[in-house]
């Protein structure tokens, strides 16, 4: 086999500051071939696995499909982008749309029919079209490689690849100026919402969201790996940005998805957590105009008061841990999925569930709560107890650890010459001996109703008078 993808990948490893010694030197193979459209993966899929990857220009008809401008055709094939994989390990990022756009010089658009004079080029159905090919030749680069990689480093023992939990090819990404304009009709919408980095969705579930409402769309579950707001999203890029690789298929996954998520086994259910992730979802929604604020707010405060009700420790129940919270919210959206596919709006399915049916109040009922069986360490009374002698050191210790019988009606403060100080508490219990304290070392047992104000502390009240 050739070894143009391996030369492709060391070219995207040194414009991404990446490792040379991360990439072994035996893993050496290629899967260059002409651009298609994805609906012609399963044809051409064979000829990869069987070794067939010699380099070949593009093919005008292959690209007829997608509906490339015969100009946008031709200047691909000047600049040098002959190949699929030319496109994918040229332009990595999934926001690197704008840089490929950018690069087609102006009279190429003015064949296309664009007036850069007088428009933005990057917002034009040609430019459209021109991601939507980089985004598809990006996705099949991913699917062929994943297969590649495993008869590859099948035999090595190397940590496997995680399978993403984005599968799906990922929607087209929505510009700042859609953003803006969002969140300015949800703050003309609703006045009395503060929107800040911390509640406006990323880009990337704002995105999302937004796909699932064009027509013809089908409203899909969204992990929560992927609820970030705008201020955690930037965050996690960082983060995996810095993971290290040690394997050719983590290098290969880190080079082929940028997208981050939020790690679900460092999550700790509280209530703070879920009223902050709610928050995000609800806002991506809304900020779509795909549902009214009030009528998510009632869903999400429905949702929020059964999971983290709680109950007394006599009834032997508990409170949905995370897990559960998690298959919960999945099998809600599975419901309201099914009733906007028979035509329901967002609103009255989300109203349904919370007015109507009592699908959250069985999703989330309390559990039995699990106890661990008690130890009776009671000692039997046939077993005499050895006791420590006066002086040894197990006596002593014994002694100056045993609680001393302290009054529980103590003042908090005292009156001195007219001014009111607090009292140390620390010093009632004989804690506290610093010289420097601010706090009052006066007795705070209270004596028909005032405090005892001698120089003891509470715990000897009462031997010190």
């Amino acid at each position: 086999m050739s070894s143009s993808y391996y030369n492709d990948l060391l070219q995207t490893c040194n414009s991404r500051n990446s490792t040379l010694s991360q990439f072994h030197r035996g893993f050496s193979f290629s899967y260059s071939f002409p651009m298609f459209s994805c609906c012609n993966l399963t044809r051409v899929a064979p000829r990869i696995r069987n070794g067939i990857h010699g380099q070949q220009s593009i093919v005008v008809g292959s690209l007829t499909e997608l509906n490339i401008h015969e100009a946008a055709r031709e200047w691909l094939t000047t600049a040098g982008f002959e190949t699929i994989s030319d496109l994918a390990f040229t332009f990595v990022n999934s926001s690197d749309g704008a840089a490929l756009l950018q690069k087609i010089p102006n009279p190429i658009w003015v064949k296309m029919g664009v007036d850069p004079d007088n428009e933005d080029p990057g917002t034009t159905v040609p430019a459209g079209k021109i991601r939507r090919l980089l985004a598809q030749c990006r996705m099949v680069v991913s699917q062929i490689s994943t297969n590649t990689v495993d008869a590859a480093v099948g035999s090595t023992p190397t940590a496997p690849l995680a399978s993403p939990t984005w599968q799906e090819m990922a929607p087209p990404r929505l510009t700042p100026e859609a953003v803006n304009q969002m969140v300015e009709t949800f703050q003309t919408n609703f006045p009395g919402e503060l929107l800040t980095s911390d509640t406006i969705p990323s880009i990337r579930l704002l995105s999302v969201v937004h796909h699932y409402m064009k027509p013809g769309q089908t409203i899909k579950y969204i992990p929560w790996q992927i609820r970030m707001s705008q201020k955690q999203y930037p965050d996690m890029t960082e983060a995996k940005t810095h993971k290290p690789i040690r394997s050719e298929a983590q290098l290969l996954g880190a080079l082929l998805d940028d997208t981050p998520e939020i790690s679900m086994e460092n999550v700790r259910l509280s209530a703070e957590w879920l009223l902050r992730t709610q928050q995000v979802f609800r806002n991506a929604w809304v900020m779509v105009s795909a549902a009214h604020l009030q009528v998510f707010k009632k869903f999400d405060d429905k949702f929020f008061s059964l999971a983290m009700k709680r109950h007394s420790p006599e009834s032997m129940l508990r409170s949905v841990n995370l897990a559960e919270l998690l298959e919960a919210d999945k099998m809600l959206w599975s419901e309201i999925s099914g009733m906007l596919n028979q035509k329901w709006s967002l609103n009255d399915a989300l109203n349904e569930l919370t007015s109507a049916r009592a699908d959250m109040h069985g999703l989330l009922q309390p559990r039995p709560r699990s106890t661990a069986p008690k130890i009776d360490k009671t000692p039997s009374p046939n077993t005499p107890k050895p006791k420590p002698f006066a002086g040894s050191p197990v006596k002593k210790q014994q002694l100056k650890a045993a609680p001393k019988s302290q009054p529980n009606d103590l003042a908090t403060f005292i009156y001195e010459n007219g001014a009111k100080k607090p009292l140390c508490q620390r010093f009632q219990r004989g804690a506290c001996t610093s010289k420097s304290c601010k706090y009052a070392h006066l007795c705070a047992v209270k004596i028909q109703g005032k405090p005892c104000g001698q120089k003891h502390g509470a715990h000897a009240h009462g031997s010190s008078t």
